[in-house]
C-alpha cells in the first residue's frame, strides 16, 4: 500500500474523510456552545484551511452554513416540542444573545422564532 505523507491516505483509509465525520461529531456534541472553524479543525487535527476546503467538499457546504443550518433546525425542534423562552432556546443551540439568535432565524425562516412557534401552534 501506498502511503501519502500527507495524511489523505494510509494502510487503505481516508483520513480526510474520516476528520470530516469527527468534524460532524464533535459538532453535535457541542452544539450548545461558540465554535469556531479553527477549534473544530483543531479538534480533528488538521489545518484550518485545508478543513474549511475538506468540508466543504465533502458536505456540499461551508462549515459555517453548516453550523447554522444544524443550530436552526435545533431550535426549530425545541420551538416546536418544548415551552422553553427563546432565550434559553439560544443559549441551549449556542447562541450568547437572544438578539442574535432572533435575528438569524428570522433570516433563515423568514419569521421570527416567537412567530414560528405560533405558526405550527396554530397548524399543530
Amino acid at each position: 500500500m501506498m502511503e501519502k505523507i500527507r495524511g489523505e491516505v494510509y494502510e487503505g483509509r481516508n483520513y480526510s474523510s474520516e476528520g470530516v465525520e469527527k468534524a460532524l461529531i464533535y459538532i453535535d456534541c457541542n452544539i450548545h456552545r461558540p465554535m469556531t472553524l479553527k477549534e473544530v479543525s483543531e479538534h480533528v487535527y488538521l489545518n484550518a484551511n485545508y478543513f474549511s476546503v475538506l468540508f466543504r467538499q465533502q458536505v456540499g457546504i461551508n462549515f459555517s452554513e453548516y453550523l447554522t443550518r444544524k443550530r436552526m433546525e435545533l431550535a426549530k425542534k425545541k420551538l416546536r416540542e418544548t415551552n422553553d423562552s427563546v432565550m434559553d432556546i439560544s443559549e441551549m443551540v449556542g447562541y450568547q444573545t437572544a438578539k442574535y439568535f432572533t435575528h438569524l432565524f428570522k433570516k433563515c425562516e423568514g419569521v421570527t422564532p416567537s412567530a414560528y412557534r405560533k405558526n405550527r401552534q396554530k397548524s399543530g
